[in-house]
């Protein structure tokens, strides 16, 4: 087994000057670019992205794993409060979550996720923007729900471990963006957030119904197979216990959750209109230790 040395920082600027070192072309964390797909930065609006060697996805392994200081929690909380300083109403949510959260039960970190307040939309923005600052500002939020995401898995894996599950996601995507996808099928991706599913489809289409008359924009519902007899690093679990919203049935897969395209097709609602099409996107978990195509890639990101 190899041991790598690791060093702990608490001064984000001395983190990414390290970091910037790590990935410079001379680095041995650099790989071969072709061996995996890598998408272009205009992608902003999914919630995918290309396993690859962009500091993205390094960065984010690393800041899930960093130690956690006392200053950590008020640089998150002091960066809602002036985000949302106009904005009485979200500035009483923090306010709320201050108490609730960190003074009272901080072990309810995948509610307070699922909940649609400031804590969801700024670090949903972050991942969607890859804002590296803004994701680190929230290192001590995102150590806690690995933390509980960790602890829930271990119990799901107990109940189901070798039951093939089928899970949903429905959303709008630009047309660039499912022209790639199409253009790579079999290419591996990762989630670059804590992504919500749903067990059930119907609740996934509803998220395609919003009227949208951008033709710029497509419908698509991402099928997501597991197989969960695969041990990830990558912890998932049936959260509708824990969630706000306990009727969409939801399963939470953790930010760096790799899949692999299966298939891309567009189908019909079935509600009666020819008219009213989206677009399934069928993939599948992969098991990191097992797909060549990653290994060498996942094993240099481990720290």
């Amino acid at each position: 087994m190899d041991i790598k040395e690791t060093d702990f920082f608490t001064n984000f600027g001395l983190f990414q000057k390290q970091l910037e070192n790590d990935i410079s072309p001379n680095s041995p964390y650099q790989c071969n670019n072709e061996v995996i797909y890598s998408s272009s930065l205009e992608i902003l609006q999914m919630s995918l992205r290309s396993v690859s060697t962009e500091r993205f996805y390094y960065y984010t392994n690393l800041i899930a794993k960093m130690l956690q200081t006392p200053d950590a929690k008020r640089e998150m909380i002091e960066e809602c409060k002036q985000y949302y300083r106009n904005d009485q109403c979200e500035l009483k949510k923090i306010d709320k979550f201050v108490n609730e959260y960190y003074e009272k039960h901080k072990g309810s970190a995948i509610w307070w996720y699922t909940h649609d307040s400031f804590l969801y939309r700024r670090l949903n923005d972050a991942c969607r923007t890859e804002d590296i600052d803004l994701i680190y500002t929230f290192r001590n939020f995102i150590s806690d729900l690995l933390q509980q995401l960790q602890e829930e898995y271990k119990k799901f894996y107990e109940d189901i471990c070798g039951v093939r599950i089928t899970v949903y996601r429905g959303q709008w995507i630009s047309s660039y963006e499912l022209k790639q996808l199409r253009n790579n099928i079999g290419s591996l991706y990762s989630i670059n957030t804590f992504l919500s599913t749903t067990g059930d489809l119907n609740v996934a289409l509803r998220f395609t119904d919003i009227n949208c008359e951008c033709s710029q924009l497509q419908a698509v519902v991402f099928q997501y197979n597991i197989d969960t007899s695969i041990i990830t690093k990558r912890p998932y679990a049936d959260i509708r216990l824990l969630s706000s919203k306990p009727s969409e049935e939801e399963v939470m897969f953790s930010m760096g959750t790799i899949f692999e395209i299966q298939s891309i097709e567009q189908k019909a609602k079935d509600d009666g209109n020819k008219n009213c099409t989206y677009w399934s996107i069928e993939m599948k978990l992969v098991n990191e230790d097992e797909d060549e195509r990653i290994a060498p890639i996942l094993k240099n990101f481990e720290i």
